[in-house]
């Protein structure tokens, strides 16, 4: 929502003196809705979800037809920042549905709240954490792939609130979904920083797109530990006014936001679990939240943040033997 804050007011701050290196308002708007950024990925020809689609507003049906859908199924919303701000019973990032009474009482909650964009039930692509692939990527002003960087998020985030986010990432290097990625900025003329989570689907031996977040993150950080300082890149461009040269930044690295242990009891890919294990011995500062020259203050909080991640593991991860916490 802040990088589409700050594109809605772009002309302004500009005109008083402020660089604001984002993306026009109308197209960032389109492809952080998952409709508008399916559509285009049809348009190119980059692998996506098998979709339906259903309105929240005044002309939602009562009740969606719950037995014509594969189980297990994902829910989620189109417009994710409409729905963070939205009040709904039991909500949760992403549904994971096992069945058509659950989808039927997940469609119930939102229908009733106050969220009125579009909702998503898709296809479930099989395997877990260990298929989930992670691309950011730094493009100039004519959508011109730049610097490139990615990897296996071999753990993310299990707690309703912050399912999906990347707790350990692997660098590795997949030319297809890089490929992938750059006809998409191309096409719509995307600069700056994007972040694209993506997953290998099994069944078909390709890598399926599911959005792309349009902001650095905290997840842009593993551009640095693959050899890139991230912030470089917008102060050569933006401020400096130089062009930033073509680069794949993949120097081994992993990045981790959770202990060891979380590791060792929630990685099931033992080859994955071993790279990164190995990786952690190797990497400098692989927590990104962690940093000497900040405050004592913050890097104990940090560091509260990051042992509590052991809680909430055995809360929403071990405590459901790998299933969503509902």
């Amino acid at each position: 929502r802040h990088a589409l804050m700050f594109a809605a007011g772009k002309d302004r701050l500009e005109a008083a003196g402020i660089v604001v290196p984002c993306n026009d308002f109308a197209m960032l708007d389109r492809i952080s809705q998952k409709r508008g950024f399916y559509e285009l990925c049809e348009k190119i020809g980059v692998p996506y979800h098998k979709t339906w689609y259903f309105n929240c507003d005044h002309t939602a049906p009562e009740n969606l037809p719950v037995d014509e859908f594969p189980y297990p199924c994902i829910a989620k919303p189109s417009d994710t920042t409409k729905f963070q701000n939205a009040n709904v019973a039991h909500k949760r990032k992403a549904y994971e549905i096992e069945s058509p009474e659950e989808l039927a009482q997940v469609w119930a909650d939102v229908r009733a709240s106050d969220y009125d964009g579009e909702f998503l039930i898709q296809d479930y692509i099989p395997g877990g954490d260990e298929a989930l692939r992670i691309l950011n990527t730094y493009s100039d002003r004519a959508g011109n792939l730049r610097v490139v960087s990615g990897g296996i998020t071999a753990l993310q985030d299990h707690s309703p609130s912050a399912l999906g986010n990347p707790l350990c990432i692997i660098g590795d290097k997949e030319p297809r979904v890089i490929e992938y990625a750059r006809k998409f900025l191309k096409e719509v003329g995307y600069e700056n920083y994007g972040n694209f989570d993506i997953k290998y689907d099994s069944r078909t031996d390709d890598y399926v797109f599911f959005e792309i977040n349009i902001r650095a993150g905290r997840s842009t950080y593993f551009t640095s530990l693959a050899g890139v300082n991230f912030v470089t890149l917008v102060v050569d461009q933006y401020i400096l006014g130089r062009e930033v040269p073509e680069v794949e930044a993949y120097e081994p690295f992993v990045y981790c936001c959770v202990p060891k242990y979380v590791l060792k009891r929630s990685i099931t890919d033992k080859d994955q679990l071993e790279r990164a294990l190995a990786l952690l011995k190797t990497t400098k500062d692989p927590y990104p939240l962690h940093y000497l020259k900040d405050t004592l203050a913050h890097n104990f909080w940090s560091y509260a943040m990051y042992f509590n991640q052991i809680l909430k593991f055995k809360r929403y991860f071990w405590d459901t033997g790998g299933r969503q916490y509902k």
